[in-house]
């Protein structure tokens, strides 16, 4: 299925840790998904920026290797959770105080330099890099 006229932004979500502190998240080249509850992220895009993304389920095992069905970014591991078999990543909106609150970390899942899917067809991809 292909849908045109697809809008395409940059959004800013706020993720609630385990230790009881915030992050702000940014997601640039994303599909805007505002009008919904649930927000469709890339895994090839996350790692293209460089972040380590394994949406590999605890259930199950790569090689001898167990999923660790997270994703890390810097020093931050994010677990993701399963909805209906899909892999999610909790999070909310950002309140007003949280996005002008210089002392809450922002990191970023993607890059901010456009993003092609198409660039990944053929064997001419470098993880981390924007050469597309």
């Amino acid at each position: 299925m292909v849908k045109n006229n697809v809008k395409i932004g940059t959004g800013v979500t706020a993720y609630d840790k385990d230790d009881g502190t915030n992050l702000l998240i940014v997601v640039n080249n994303a599909i805007d998904m505002t009008s919904q509850s649930m927000a469709i992220l890339s895994s090839n895009q996350m790692r293209h920026r460089g972040v380590d993304v394994c949406d590999v389920h605890h259930k199950f095992t790569v090689g001898d290797r167990e999923g660790l069905f997270r994703i890390k970014v810097g020093n931050h591991e994010l677990p993701l959770t399963m909805y209906n078999g899909l892999a999610m990543l909790p999070f909310r909106y950002p309140s007003d105080d949280e996005l002008s609150d210089d002392t809450i970390e922002v990191i970023e899942l993607t890059t901010a330099a456009g993003w092609k899917p198409s660039y990944l067809s053929g064997n001419n991809f470098t993880p981390g890099t924007d050469n597309h």
